[in-house]
């Protein structure tokens, strides 16, 4: 059987997908197989030509092009994708004898150019009946490969021609980190096929190739043993200390850099000047971290005395283990969840920092109410709607509290007709179970993201209330580390949720010790630290997937799109980068 000479085309041929033309009114047969004066076609061939354009519909069906055998034209279907037309005999070709192909002038382009030229062609066949299926030659990016661009294609090269009217959108399978990618599937020669992806692969991605049975060459012989292989898309963000020993030594220090010291600090945020506030947990404190790395306590005590003093100057106030902490929509108020007093702390963003309570008043329940009259159970995360809302994660009660000026109110989770009803169900606010909630968010459609840590899921509250799992098992305790689109994914003990201006989630994987991102679609990859099938905790910094974490908690990302993440058990505070 003929089959189509070695190709040794460079890589910038087949990134690009397309030759081109001497000039943009030509149009002319670029390719066709069999090829000319062939003498050991077999009788099951097709016929399949290459144009340097898309040829009109029109054409194919006005006979301006034509296969004949002694003058005789013979029957059969012509079909076309893209630039490639096929002819299907409607019998077998006769074998020794001599065919002929003809194109006249009259065939035109889709735009209505016509052909630069008539074209003939022809080919002998012998007595071979063709029942060898193509096999793939070599691909591009390699099996294994590293380090691949971000903005490269899929190449796939066959051992011989491939029937056009066998390529689809479903002739390769293409996943991100297990999640499924969308991309444009098209011949790039005869002999090969172009997957481009819709966008640019992650940093560090781990792509993921199926090449499927129904590929075809021309005697419609399917594929033999299509093979799958992966490869690494590089790693081009960075990962910084900006603040905290690189050492994971814990303590209380302000200072610049890596001379200052936290305590296992939890939640951070920062505001339009880059400064980034910590609540250093242990130290009992809330720290602010200049854009020059430099560390000063503004509120709680300066020697890690814990307590609950309340109306007081920043210094002169204290807190019991500080956990969440958002900034209001002017940014002149940071507010915070006092995790031992079970309450919520307002400190004026300005002067000497003043520190009052809002709601909760240093005793563990479930009351919805006014100011201090309202009761939490060990709060955590805290964050504000577009409207100057905001929302608490009521952690020792699994409950979603909403607080309107200075009202509180049960979105979703137990009421207050219990007290720390815990669980895992997806229903309407006060059915709805969580177990352990930590950080949470708001998109600014008002749906809250909740990381659900014991649940091991991120959990979609909608401004009215309906719970959903957004990533992550639906199964309680069903936790795991893996990569995938919403419910397929797994995460261990997740903590701190941040969301950027396009609407993507990053969570701090708590127990996996690495940073996951969720897009708005609910597709799960991991950016930083631990990669899925390997939990390796540690302290360093790098390259995104060079980079340790141990324990993260909190993170926050800024307008820039710079991410800060509070290394809780590193005792420090580290940048990414992407």
């Amino acid at each position: 059987m003929q089959k189509e000479k070695e190709s040794n085309a460079t890589l910038p041929f087949v990134l690009l997908g397309m030759v081109q033309s001497n000039s943009l009114s030509e149009f002319k047969v670029k390719s066709i197989l069999p090829e000319r004066e062939s003498v050991d076609v077999a009788l099951n061939t097709n016929i399949q030509i290459e144009f340097s354009e898309e040829p009109s519909d029109t054409s194919l069906k006005d006979g301006h092009l034509q296969i004949t055998l002694q003058e005789q034209v013979i029957q059969g279907t012509f079909q076309k994708k893209g630039k490639f037309v096929w002819f299907q005999p409607n019998t077998s070709f006769d074998q020794n004898q001599v065919y002929q192909v003809d194109i006249s002038e009259s065939f035109v382009d889709k735009n209505g150019q016509a052909l630069e030229s008539s074209f003939t062609s022809s080919f002998t066949t012998q007595n071979i009946i063709d029942v060898t299926g193509p096999s793939v030659r070599n691909t591009y990016p390699e099996k294994d490969a590293t380090s691949v661009s971000n903005l490269s294609p899929i190449t796939i090269t066959f051992s011989e021609p491939i029937l056009a009217a066998s390529i689809n959108n479903t002739s390769i399978v293409v996943t991100v980190n297990g999640s499924p990618v969308t991309g444009t599937i098209n011949l790039a020669s005869n002999s090969s096929i172009l997957f481009v992806p819709s966008l640019a692969w992650p940093n560090y991605a781990l792509v993921s190739v199926s090449i499927s049975t129904g590929i075809q060459d021309l005697s419609n012989n399917s594929i033999v043993n299509p093979p799958s292989f992966n490869f690494r898309i590089s790693d081009t963000g960075v990962v910084s200390f900006i603040a905290g020993s690189e050492a994971s030594t814990s303590g209380y220090v302000n200072g610049t850099g890596n001379a200052a010291r936290f305590n296992t600090p939890s939640y951070l945020t920062s505001d339009v000047f880059g400064n980034v506030f910590v609540t250093d947990t242990q130290n009992c404190s809330i720290r602010r971290i200049t854009t020059s790395s430099v560390v000063t306590t503004i509120a709680g005590s300066t020697s890690g005395i814990c307590a609950f003093t309340n109306n007081a100057n920043g210094l002169s106030s204290r807190f019991n283990y500080p956990q969440g902490i958002a900034l209001n929509l002017a940014q002149t108020q940071m507010y915070v969840t006092d995790k031992f007093s079970h309450a919520t702390r307002r400190v004026i963003n300005s002067g000497s920092f003043t520190v009052s309570t809002l709601n909760g008043n240093n005793a563990s329940a479930n009351v919805n109410g006014s100011g201090t009259t309202a009761r939490f159970s060990f709060p955590e995360g805290i964050a504000f709607d577009t409207a100057g809302n905001y929302y608490v994660t009521d952690t020792g009660n699994c409950a979603i509290r909403k607080v309107v000026g200075s009202t509180v109110s049960t979105l979703a989770g137990t009421n207050p007709t219990s007290v720390g009803v815990c669980g895992y169900t997806n229903a309407q606010g006060g059915l709805a179970r969580f177990q352990s909630p930590k950080g949470l968010v708001l998109d600014v459609f008002g749906n809250v993201y909740v990381a659900d840590s014991g649940n091991c899921a991120i959990r979609k509250v909608s401004s009215t209330g309906s719970v959903t799992t957004f990533a992550g098992s639906e199964t309680a305790g069903n936790c795991g580390f893996a990569d995938g689109l919403g419910t397929q994914a797994r995460f261990n003990n997740p903590q701190g949720i941040t969301i950027d201006a396009l609407g993507n989630l990053y969570v701090t994987d708590t127990g996996n010790c690495a940073i996951r991102k969720i897009s708005s679609s609910g597709a799960v990859t991991t950016i930083a630290g631990s990669s899925p099938g390997s939990i390796t905790c540690g302290n360093a910094i790098g390259s995104m997937f060079q980079s340790r974490f141990n324990q993260p908690k909190g993170i926050s990302i800024d307008g820039q799109g710079r991410i800060y993440v509070a290394d809780s058990l590193n005792h420090t505070i580290k940048r990414i980068i992407p």
